[in-house]
């Protein structure tokens, strides 16, 4: 069976494109806070540590 295309179909991209931007800039808002936040509490030098820790043991230094 084959489908059948109608001219005007119920969503188009223009109008999901339309529908997502308030989405869109309610998520990067977010995450922009959550980057601001981590930061804020050190979260930096605790990731930086572990990434080390994890490298060492795969190359086997450590």
């Amino acid at each position: 069976m084959v489908r059948q295309w109608t001219a005007n179909p119920p969503f188009t991209s223009s109008t999901l494109v339309v529908a997502s931007i308030p989405l869109r800039i309610i998520l990067v808002v977010a995450a922009f806070l959550l980057v601001v936040i981590g930061y804020v509490f050190g979260d930096p030098a605790a990731i930086l540590s572990k990434a080390t820790n994890i490298c060492l043991e795969c190359i086997g230094i450590g």
